[in-house]
């Protein structure tokens, strides 16, 4: 890092890197009083809040759940893998990380779009339901609203969202329901870029709750969708690292006494709600592909029409 962003010094001060189970230490006398914790507690330095989350949905530990995605403020779609070479190509965006319990590596697309998509449409679209129930229409939400654009699976800070197929007889709870479309569409979209292996999908964040949602997920990617519940996927990843590392927990206990099991489990639907949910991908996709290569484009103009306005004010 220190060479390829020229920095002239700085290197010798580094430390070397070790693996999680080796960061550990117990906890100081002067640590102890400052923070009401007693002196001599095992204190372990773990990975990052989305690889304990991973973790506390069971990715890698569960052998069935081979993917993830959590719908928090962003969305975060991931997948244990254990050898990166077999990727096709490096997904734009990706990052990588060797898996803090065992073998294998964490590979996970953090998007800055998540559920805060629908906080910007119910700004900007009065009067749209705040729990949508399906309301299926040829209506096609492209979900990048936030003004910094896109970093994952789609990486360009000039990415917008659009909406297609709008007529007056489009109705409020189907723009509700489209932008849970585009989120999912966003999701399958990853987990094809990673080539992730084929399995259940552990669902986890605020719209783990929604299980109209869980299951449109599911038939989107004929998979069964485990949802967890609850923000508590992060502490339970925790533990399970310190149960692995301070206390040497096997697999199976992981699984069954670290990492909670699912609160539902939505499966696959067939028919034409398969073929719907199909055939809208591939248009999103295909949209996509269209106007991504205008955003520049149509981010000069907005960049324009803002200090047209400032002049103006």
């Amino acid at each position: 890092v220190q060479r390829t962003l020229g920095l002239p010094r700085g290197l010798e001060l580094l430390p070397d890197f070790a693996p999680v189970g080796e960061c550990r230490a117990r906890l100081s006398p002067q640590a102890a009083s400052a923070t009401g914790i007693a002196a001599g507690t095992p204190v372990l330095l773990g990975p990052g809040d989305v690889h304990s989350t991973l973790v506390g949905l069971g990715l890698g530990v569960r052998p069935a759940v081979t993917r993830a995605s959590i719908f928090g403020t962003s969305a975060i779609h991931a997948c244990h893998i254990l050898d990166p070479a077999l990727m096709p190509a490096a997904p734009p965006g990706a990052m990588l990380q060797r898996f803090v319990l065992g073998d294998g590596y964490l590979l996970f697309q953090p998007s800055f779009n998540g559920a805060t998509l629908f906080q910007h449409i119910g700004r900007i679209a009065a009067g749209l339901p705040a729990h949508a129930k399906p309301a299926y229409s040829g209506l096609i939400l492209h979900p990048f609203l936030e003004p910094g654009g896109e970093r994952a699976p789609y990486t360009s800070p000039n990415a917008s969202g659009a909406l297609f197929g709008l007529t007056a007889h489009a109705r409020p709870e189907q723009i509700a329901w489209a932008a849970r479309e585009g989120l999912a569409f966003v999701a399958r979209a990853s987990h094809e870029m990673m080539n992730a292996p084929a399995g259940v999908l552990s669902l986890g964040g605020g719209l783990a709750a929604d299980p109209h949602f869980a299951g449109f997920l599911a038939t989107l990617l004929d998979t069964q969708v485990e949802r967890a519940g609850g923000a508590q996927a992060g502490l339970r990843g925790l533990a399970a690292i310190g149960a692995r590392h301070l206390l040497g927990a096997g697999d199976a206990e992981l699984a069954g006494s670290w990492v909670a099991a699912p609160d539902a489990v939505a499966a696959p639907r067939t028919g034409k709600l398969a073929q719907y949910a199909r055939d809208k991908y591939a248009l999103f996709v295909d949209l996509l592909d269209s106007i991504s290569p205008h955003w520049q484009r149509m981010a000069a103009i907005r960049d324009l029409a803002d200090m047209m306005e400032t002049t103006r004010q």
